[in-house]
């Protein structure tokens, strides 16, 4: 796990213990919020943090949507940003 997104993966797991935080060996680290039915991905690329938020519930059985994306070059306000979201995000339920 990128060591710079610890201190979010912490807050995230204080705030939100139902969540399924994956901080396996790549650099991007993965929000599964399967009661909810989205995931996130956060990552940090060329000074940039950014997390997309996806909606699994997409038209078919293999497609998603791109609900949100946050992005920031700063930290603190990416963390920020990314804790809001999770508390603001409501994934569109298919009819």
């Amino acid at each position: 796990m990128n060591p710079k997104l610890s201190n979010l993966v912490d807050r995230i797991r204080g705030q939100f213990p139902h969540l399924d935080i994956r901080t396996d060996q790549t650099d991007i680290v993965r929000v599964i919020a399967k009661r909810e039915r989205f995931l996130i991905g956060i990552e940090e690329h060329a000074g940039e943090y950014i997390a997309q938020f996806i909606d699994l519930d997409g038209p078919t059985d293999f497609e998603s949507v791109l609900l949100k994306e946050v992005s920031s070059r700063n930290v603190h306000d990416f963390e920020e940003a990314v804790l809001t979201s999770i508390s603001n995000v409501r994934p569109v339920q298919n009819p």
